[in-house]
């Protein structure tokens, strides 16, 4: 199947059948984006969520099953619709959600942060969490269709931009087709030159994930671990550092230059482009060492990374070029040279 995309101005131009929705909602969203309570207000089968962690529990998620069950469980066939309208914990939930009730249903994504534009509602996995370790149960099941809202999108503060660039970078620099000419140019000024950026090239991004996507649809054959790439060394700072996700990301993808340049997969000429070309977008190291890990503990996540190989090695994306990622198998020990070299150690 198929995901279809379509980029929206507002929520006037959405356009679903209200009567045979179920719609799943972060309730922040009433407060958050002007007009949302009247436009929700239009559906008789919305239900509020509040978004995180917590709302992927095994628990919760029996609880919003019977209220769904009490309140519309005898009306609902296979042709109804479950929407999701929220981040990637909302969408995690919901998905899942469709892919079960009533033996699946079909499947809308409105994402509402702009990492679960760029990323999390693309690719089709659902899931919940099991006894506090996220993501141990779900399904894939990629929606029907994926719709984007820019009177949503454009309202979200300037940081929630921001932190999509590190997954926005990660696809352009595994692409590298035509959509990325626009993200080497030199970034407007102003708080919503990021949101404008990312609104351009959101169609180009996310046709590139999807397509990755479809040749590997179930996790199978190796081809998707590709998207992982700033990944191994992101995972680190994120559950380490408490960044978040997008900048830890974009951290792990300089991080992936500098191995790349140390293992003479990339020239010192291109890994220098590479470096500012992420620069321009926001993606640069901070003064004073706040993204430098102790070496034994980047070892140990290493060691638990799940890419990891048998014995000392791990399965490491490389970047050839723009365009031109490969997986390569790599002593742990070199990763660590390198982040010594490169300063990324205390």
């Amino acid at each position: 199947m198929k995901t279809q995309l379509r980029q929206v101005k507002s929520l006037r131009g959405l356009n679903l059948p209200f009567k045979t929705c179920i719609v799943m909602y972060d309730v922040q969203l009433r407060k958050a984006v002007p007009g949302f309570s009247e436009w929700i207000a239009k559906f008789p089968h919305a239900f509020s969520l509040t978004a995180g962690e917590k709302l992927k529990s095994l628990k919760s998620f029996e609880k919003v099953v019977e209220r769904v069950q009490s309140r519309v469980g005898e009306s609902v066939t296979r042709d109804w619709t479950v929407v999701a309208i929220g981040g990637g914990s909302v969408g995690d939930f919901a998905g899942f959600f469709a892919s079960v009730y009533r033996r699946g249903l079909r499947l809308v994504h409105i994402p509402t942060t702009w990492l679960a534009a760029i990323d999390s509602s693309h690719g089709g996995k659902t899931a919940l969490n099991l006894n506090g370790t996220k993501n141990q149960i779900g399904t894939f099941y990629p929606s029907n269709e994926t719709i984007f809202v820019n009177s949503i999108l454009s309202c979200l503060p300037t940081e929630n931009a921001v932190d999509a660039v590190g997954e926005l970078a990660k696809i352009a620099l595994i692409d590298g087709r035509t959509w990325t000419r626009g993200l080497r140019r030199p970034l407007g000024a102003g708080d919503r030159a990021m949101s404008k950026l990312l609104w351009q090239s959101l169609r180009g991004a996310v046709d590139s994930k999807l397509r990755i996507v479809r040749r590997d649809r179930f996790e199978t054959n190796g081809q998707r671990q590709i998207l992982n790439l700033g990944h191994t060394f992101g995972h680190a700072l994120e559950s380490e550092l408490g960044f978040s996700h997008g900048r830890s990301v974009g951290l792990g993808l300089l991080f992936a230059i500098d191995v790349s340049e140390s293992l003479a997969s990339i020239s010192a000429s291109r890994a220098s482009d590479l470096r500012s070309w992420l620069s321009n977008l926001g993606i640069r190291r901070e003064a004073g060492g706040r993204d430098r890990l102790r070496r034994a503990r980047l070892q140990t996540l290493l060691r638990r990374d799940k890419k990891r190989d048998e014995g000392n090695f791990v399965w490491f994306l490389v970047i050839r070029r723009l365009g031109k990622v490969e997986r390569r198998l790599v002593d742990i020990s070199q990763i660590l040279e390198v982040a010594k070299v490169y300063g990324w150690l205390r």
